[in-house]
């Protein structure tokens, strides 16, 4: 009996070895050949590339599995997706867990490379595949206790532009901790940082269920004020062709129906900002600084509160030219269309009708903003009448004004009050409402100690009269 027992156990053992080396054998030396090969024919047939793939391990007792070295041609035949190593922990605990745990995530150097082409398509929506049909299972459960992204690189270009715009985004860092599908969602911080040492932080916490919703704070660096304006698009009237942006805050966001927005921001502060007409070298206004206090956007309501605008040293060059326009006109002159006007023939897409049984969708509240206080403290204003021989000059500084609860409507009244110095000794000040459009005002003004001799070129020209002394 003995001897049989022994011998079971003998055999036994022996197939557990032998069980034990298929298994070794094949995660060892055959799945990372099956890796490779599959992904490489994967991305041959649905892309028409060839995927490079440096080296494949896995450790089947570990279960854990590591690539180095991918890298995703796009068509011109640069990087699109890359990345130096990725490897991933895979927990045996995910049997009585009931959810897919991994313990490590690493993702080192990876590399995105944006294209929008000269005819308006992205190169990364190639990637998409055909569409599944849709079902409404559950998202499957997942646990990762922790993601890592390190040393990343996001590159930009948009060649459908007049001018081709590129930027780059490195070092990108992202980490993700404790991160459920469950409604306990999970913390994450992000840090990018572009060529030009902008910097964002951002840091809180990311769900998906019941809905996808997050919450956290966000702060921006150094951000360039020109570049963020070229890479948004945004055509002004008048070129900025400096200034930086600091500011953080905190938000809370969950997208639904309808998506439920805050945004807190206790100072937005600029630095360096001038302005200057289209084409020309010369600024004609500088601000060196602008804080912007306790700004508060929040959706549905679609409301933007701003507390105080202030700006501190702004200077102005204003002068009158002999035709009688004043340059700072030009600022807001109007440019040439970049582009025709679309079609008037081409019918406008309507909204998609209501499904049978599902409520019609509610039109969104109109945006409204708001501002408390704008001032403007210790500012001068160099202005210069050219239209007059000799030239009239006045040199308001300082200057300050103080305009209290704007908005968006414009046919508002706007209390407003102001001081200024003129020309080293007439005090000016004055205090009213003003209508911006239709332009309007109702202001008392109080003008003391202006020298005569000031207004002398009005009189030139017209009247042998010369001003030998007086005030007004």
């Amino acid at each position: 009996m003995g001897k049989v027992l022994k011998s079971k156990l003998v055999r036994a053992a022996a197939v557990v070895l032998v069980l034990t080396g298929v298994y070794a054998l094949l995660g060892f030396y055959a799945a990372p050949r099956i890796v490779r090969s599959q992904a490489i024919e994967f991305v041959r047939e649905n892309y028409g590339r060839e995927l490079t793939l440096g080296e494949v391990r896995i450790n089947p007792f570990k279960l854990q599995a590591e690539i180095k070295d991918l890298s995703l041609p796009d068509t011109d035949g640069k990087p699109m997706l890359a990345f130096r190593r990725f490897f991933v922990d895979f927990e045996l605990s995910s049997l009585w867990q009931r959810a897919y745990v991994f313990k490590d995530v690493q993702l080192d150097a990876p590399l995105a490379r944006t294209v929008i082409r000269p005819d308006g398509s992205v190169n990364l929506a190639e990637l998409a595949l055909p569409d599944e049909e849709e079902t409404d299972e559950p998202l499957p459960a997942l646990w990762i206790q922790q993601f890592a992204l390190g040393d990343g690189t996001l590159q930009f270009a948009d060649l459908a532009r007049r001018a081709p715009l590129e930027r780059q985004f490195t070092p990108v860092n992202f980490k993700l901790e404790n991160f459920r599908t469950t409604p306990e969602g999970g913390a994450f911080g992000l840090t990018a940082q572009t060529q030009n040492a902008e910097l964002m932080e951002w840091r809180g916490t990311f769900a998906l269920e019941p809905q996808v919703s997050s919450a956290g704070d966000l702060a921006i660096t150094n951000l360039n004020v020109p570049g963020a304006i070229e890479v948004a698009g945004v055509e002004l009237p008048f070129v900025i062709p400096q200034g930086e942006l600091n500011l953080r805050g905190s938000y809370s966001v969950a997208l639904g129906e309808p998506t439920q927005l805050t945004v807190h921001l206790p100072q937005m502060q600029l630095d360096g900002l001038s302005l200057r007409a289209q084409g020309l070298e010369q600024d004609y206004v500088t601000v060196p600084t602008i804080v912007i206090s306790e700004t508060k956007i929040a959706m549905p309501a679609n409301t933007v509160s701003l507390g105080t605008i202030a700006a501190d040293g702004v200077k102005a060059d204003v002068w009158t030219m002999p035709d009688g326009t004043l340059n700072i006109d030009q600022l807001f002159a109007a440019q040439p269309a970049a582009a025709a006007a679309p079609d008037a023939s081409v019918a406008t897409a309507a909204p998609a009708p209501a499904k049978s049984g599902e409520p019609a969708a509610v039109p969104a509240a109109p945006w409204t903003v708001t501002v408390a206080n704008v001032m403007l403290r210790d500012a001068a204003v160099s202005y210069e009448d050219r239209a007059v021989t000799p030239v009239a000059r006045f040199e308001l500084s300082p200057l300050a004004v103080t305009a209290n609860n704007a908005s968006l409507d414009l046919s508002q009244p706007l209390p407003v009050t102001f001081a200024a110095t003129i020309n080293g000794t007439a005090k000016l000040t004055g205090n009213g409402n003003v209508v911006p459009e239709p332009f309007a005002a109702d202001v008392d003004i109080d003008l003391a100690g202006l020298p005569l001799q000031a207004l002398q070129p009005y009189a030139n020209g017209t009247t042998d009269l010369t001003i030998k002394q007086g005030t007004v």
